[in-house]
This record gives structure tokens, C-alpha cells and sequence, in this order.
């Protein structure tokens, strides 16, 4: 098992790039890569950011992919979407895509069983003022 770590795509609204697109807001760029069987995903802190949307592609091969929250990342659970279904993948034939009902402080994605899995787990946050 490998913890992946997050690339922040475009790190706006922390220390890099602060962007303020008139239709967008400041919008948080999350990207981890090359998920494979039983991988981790780094905790990313994104509290500022209400508005997320996490999106799955790749292949899963027998495995499942789940979407993780935490307020300290002790007490962990598995985040829901808007129609209050926990948000785990089983089977990928097409970038897959949820909005997150929750805002718990920190994010991950995990990758439990399967073999040959490469997925990719990119979240769009985005400001709520």
C-alpha cells in the first residue's frame, strides 16, 4: 500500500495563484494520480472550500474506490453525495463524477482491493463567499 500524495493543480487561494474569474470564484484544482490497489490518498485541508466536486477516471480492476472526510483525520468517514449515497466507485467505463454534501475539513480518496487498478481522482473546489 502507497500513500499518493496531491498535486495541487492550481493552488488558488492559499500561497501560489490567487484566481478571481467573474463566473467562477477562486476555484481549488486537486489532482491525485496513478492510484493503484490499495493506495491512500494524502489528506488535502481544503475547510475554506464548500463547494467540491470529485471526479473518478481510469480502470478499476476489481477493486473499489472510496471518497474519504475528516474534521481532524482521526475520525474518518466515507463522504456522500447530493442524494445522501456514500461515494464509492466499483466499476469505471467513463470519468465518473459527484458532488460532495458534505464540507468536512480535510479530503482523500482510497483505493481497497482489485488488481491493475490506475485511477484518477481530481476534486474541483471552489469558494463559497
Amino acid at each position: 500500500m502507497a500513500e499518493i500524495a496531491a498535486v495541487l493543480v492550481e493552488q488558488t487561494g492559499y500561497t501560489s495563484t490567487l484566481v478571481v474569474n467573474r463566473h467562477y470564484g477562486v476555484v481549488l484544482d486537486i489532482l491525485w494520480e496513478t492510484m493503484t490497489d490499495d493506495d491512500v490518498g494524502s489528506w488535502v485541508d481544503c475547510a475554506t472550500f464548500a463547494d467540491k466536486t470529485v471526479v473518478f477516471s481510469g480502470t478499476i480492476g476489481g477493486g473499489t474506490v472510496i471518497f474519504q472526510g475528516s474534521n481532524d483525520q482521526t475520525n474518518v468517514f466515507t463522504c456522500k453525495d447530493h442524494a445522501g449515497d456514500v461515494i464509492s466507485i466499483t466499476a469505471l467505463t467513463n470519468p465518473v463524477g459527484a458532488l460532495v454534501a458534505e464540507s468536512p475539513r480535510f479530503i482523500r480518496p482510497v483505493t481497497a482491493g482489485g488488481s491493475s487498478n490506475d485511477i484518477d481522482v481530481r476534486v474541483i473546489a471552489r469558494l463559497v463567499m
